[in-house]
């Protein structure tokens, strides 16, 4: 009876031992290396979207968008919140107390014969894994990990039953499944288990049911994948394009033998395999002298060292996580672990454990002696991102801006409150801001003409990467510093600190304030229609009257509850950015909206037309005020690969010596996702008096041409030998 009762409570106590164990170490882990990831944050945001605005997205007036890559982990944080409205702090929390409890308590279930070793093994377990400090703080960061961590040992748990029992429920596909979309890349891992899983199965007890087992969990898969796809119109999530994730182009550069490509993928694996400690692993070959060998055994063992084998892939397949090059394979830790101490599981008698276990809490205190791993601080704090958002807060009251739209490259505490729209610098959360974000000159239109953010955050890290848009002029005139400081770190220029759109200010004379007023006085459509007539009778170009969809947008979450989507794009149907501004109204029912938006900067899109010609070579040379722009009809990848120079010799250069240097690469200065083959170059202020210009690989000049810019338009320049 006492054996028993002890058999049913020893999981229980396992799951409190590394419980109390993890909880010891969070305490004594200063907070801001590890609690409550933005990242983490972003994806409890989407979830907030839904329960309260009704679409996955992260601003209240939409967009439709999917910025995460952990579908179980919205779905797991959409059911807390809509049940408890908690905050992000408090979802976080329950996540890591849950998981860590459930990963003892699994973590023993290996040991159901052997309750005894099992607590031994389970302490052992959670020391390891409490001073690998990669997997600690990222299991405890309130992101994915956990989720990942907890899944992958539940289903290699039920599949090692399967094998041994023969008999199995496929209720075990659900845990398996959410292994799988634990992230949206795991399922290779998954297949990979599931095949061993089949084979094993098979060839114990010659029976099927692990082929029909993978094919329900694929099945499931896929038909996550198909609702996914319906609702966000892409099979792959923003995240990818927004971090440059592109599986194929990476295959095919291993497959081409790319030294940079192979090279870096060793280097992140030897990082990954110090991190995570998987020479743990080697510790299973003592386990295996003296465990009863049978092939439950053999498959557990098997399905660890293979897991270890499919996340060591990981860097192979996607490269370098954004946030810290171990964060996506946290779980080989644990495998490495579990690898090591399950096999004691079959150990024939408890005597034969005893010198293993003594030499295991040797090696561990000569580890932590000898190593004396150290904790470090893993992306992204909420601390910082707390006060860019009462920065925020604060201009907006200072200046009377309601539900203002902000411009930020850190996206999760910000979105969280719903109190912004948001245009998100790190392309997480706008996919216009995604699909723009190789164009400069498209998305510099884009950002100042049509989203044109009340109140702008931005650090040097992030504004070295929109440095075109410091140095448009269009910044100095919309925006007025509340602080800024000059980024020492960039090669163009670029600040950081926060802006206030001017036009946008309560005092200010525009249009577009006096919009602002009129609609929180009364949020109505005679409004919105009386503006458009006023300012289209004024301006029938519409270029002046862009203001009046920015304002919609920023009540649109009223204006949808009294009007409902039809009635209001009705109000634009005659206007000449209609396009956009239906586009923008429906983002929250289309994912893909930013397609049919694009058009509208066809002035962006169309600049060969309104352009001088003046050079020909390998590529034609047009100029429109202080922009050169390279063309090249049909162009292939082969063609704008190489680095293009630009040297522009000054006029005011009486010796003729120096040149200022404008260097470009074609891929980072397409002028639009509609024009591939043409690149837009700003040209520097000053009296430009010759251009050198071309494409170099090495040494070796492809081409090279050099010509003074015509004082007017010039019906064509003449060819110029290469």
């Amino acid at each position: 009876m006492l054996n028993r009762v002890f058999a049913v409570a020893a999981p229980i106590i396992a799951g409190i031992i590394f419980l109390g164990i993890f909880w010891q170490g969070y305490h004594t882990l200063p907070e801001h290396l590890w609690k409550d990831r933005d990242d983490g944050i972003i994806t409890m945001s989407h979830a907030r979207n839904l329960v309260e605005y009704g679409f996955v997205g992260v601003n209240p007036s939409g967009e439709r968008v999917e910025g995460y890559s952990t579908p179980l982990q919205f779905l797991t944080y959409l059911l807390l919140y809509f049940f408890t409205r908690l905050d992000y702090s408090a979802l976080a929390l329950i996540q890591t107390v849950l998981t860590t409890f459930f990963l003892g308590f699994i973590f023993h279930r290996f040991f159901a014969a052997r309750p005894v070793i099992g607590l031994f093994c389970t302490v052992i377990a959670a020391l390891f894994l409490r001073y690998s400090y990669s997997f600690f703080e990222w299991h405890g960061s309130g992101m994915e990990n956990a989720l990942t961590h907890v899944f992958f040992l539940f289903s290699v748990l039920l599949l090692g039953r399967a094998v041994e029992r023969g008999n199995f429920s496929y209720w075990i596909a659900l845990p398996v499944f959410f292994a799988a979309i634990s992230r949206i890349e795991l399922i290779y891992p998954v297949a990979a288990l599931l095949f061993l899983f089949t084979v094993v199965h098979y060839f114990v007890h010659r029976t099927k049911r692990g082929l029909i087992l993978t094919g329900i969990v694929l099945s499931l898969w896929l038909l996550l994948m198909a609702i996914r796809y319906l609702y966000f119109g892409a099979i792959f999530p923003n995240t990818a394009a927004a971090q440059g994730i592109s599986v194929g182009g990476r295959l095919s550069l291993l497959v081409a033998l790319s030294p940079d490509v192979w090279k870096d993928s060793f280097r992140l694996v030897g990082h990954i395999v110090f991190t995570q400690h998987i020479y743990a692993a080697l510790f299973a070959l003592a386990a295996l002298l003296v465990a009863r060998r049978d092939a439950s055994l053999y498959f557990v063992f098997g399905a660890f060292v293979l897991l270890l084998a499919m996340f060591a892939l990981h860097p192979f397949l996607f490269g370098e996580p954004r946030l810290d090059p171990s964060r996506s394979t946290t779980p080989m830790a644990l495998f490495a672990v579990a690898a090591a101490l399950v096999p004691f599981a079959r150990v024939r008698s408890a005597r034969e454990f005893i010198l293993p276990f003594v030499l295991a809490i040797v090696c561990l205190s000569v580890y932590l002696y000898k190593e004396k791993p150290t904790p470090y601080e893993i992306c992204c704090k909420p601390k910082n991102f707390e006060a860019v958002r009462k920065d925020f807060l604060r201009e907006a009251q200072k200046y009377d801006i309601p539900r203002p739209t902000v411009a930020i490259p850190d996206l999760g505490v910000v979105s969280w409150y719903k109190e912004f729209n948001v245009v998100d610098f790190g392309l997480l959360g706008s996919t216009m801001m995604t699909a723009l974000h190789g164009y400069p000159p498209l998305l510099a239109e884009y950002f100042f003409e049509y989203a044109a953010p009340d109140v702008i955050e931005n650090h040097c890290a992030w504004s070295c990467r929109v440095h075109y848009l410091f140095s448009d002029p269009r910044f100095a005139q919309q925006y007025a510093p509340v602080h800024q400081n000059v980024c020492d770190s960039c090669s163009n220029l670029a600040y950081s600190g926060i802006w206030v759109r001017r036009d946008a200010q309560k005092g200010s004379d525009s249009a577009e304030r006096r919009m602002i007023e009129a609609l929180r006085r009364s949020p109505d459509s005679a409004v919105v229609r009386r503006e458009l007539e006023d300012c289209l009778t004024t301006d029938p170009s519409g270029v002046s009257c862009r203001y009046v969809v920015r304002t919609v947008y920023r009540f649109l979450p009223e204006l949808r509850a009294k009007y409902g989507d039809d009635e209001l794009t009705a109000l634009f149907e005659k206007t000449p950015f209609r396009d956009y501004a239906v586009a923008l109204i429906e983002s929250r029912h289309d994912a893909r909206w930013h397609e049919r938006a694009i058009g509208i900067l066809h002035e962006a899109n169309e600049p060969l037309e309104k352009s001088d010609i003046v050079a020909r070579s390998y590529f034609t040379i047009y100029r429109r005020g202080n922009m050169l722009y390279y063309h090249r009809p049909s162009c292939s990848p082969q063609d704008t690969a190489a680095q293009f120079f630009l040297h522009v010799e000054p006029e005011n250069d009486p010796r003729r010596r120096s040149f200022i240097n404008c260097d470009f690469k074609f891929a980072e200065r397409r002028l639009s996702p509609l024009d591939p083959c043409t690149a837009a170059v700003s040209l520097p202020d000053v009296t430009v008096r010759k251009l050198r210009t071309g494409q170099y690989v090495g040494n070796k000049a492809l081409w090279k041409i050099e010509f003074a810019l015509p004082p007017q338009k010039a019906a064509e320049a003449p060819d110029v030998a290469q």
